[in-house]
């Protein structure tokens, strides 16, 4: 469990970092993003299970679906 928590975390910083030059901050205690990654978690979780895919392949999925999840939401807000 501690390697998706660090996995989702440096989704977090990845995307932070890509914006740097605006200055995103993204607060983990948001609700909106709270309930999108719970809803994420739970597919990329269900698909573990039924996939015999090796652990990289996990893990590189994982990181890929917590950086989209983040950067849509950091886009959203700056689209308002």
């Amino acid at each position: 469990m501690r390697r998706f928590v660090g996995i989702i975390l440096n989704a977090k910083y990845r995307v932070e970092k890509d914006h740097k030059d605006i200055g995103v901050i993204i607060p983990l205690d948001d609700e909106e993003l709270k309930f999108l990654m719970t809803k994420a978690l739970r597919r990329y979780f269900r698909t573990c299970l039924v996939s015999a895919e090796s652990g990289r392949i996990v893990e590189n999925r994982l990181r890929s679906l917590s950086c989209q999840i983040i950067q849509a939401i950091f886009l959203e807000r700056n689209l308002r």
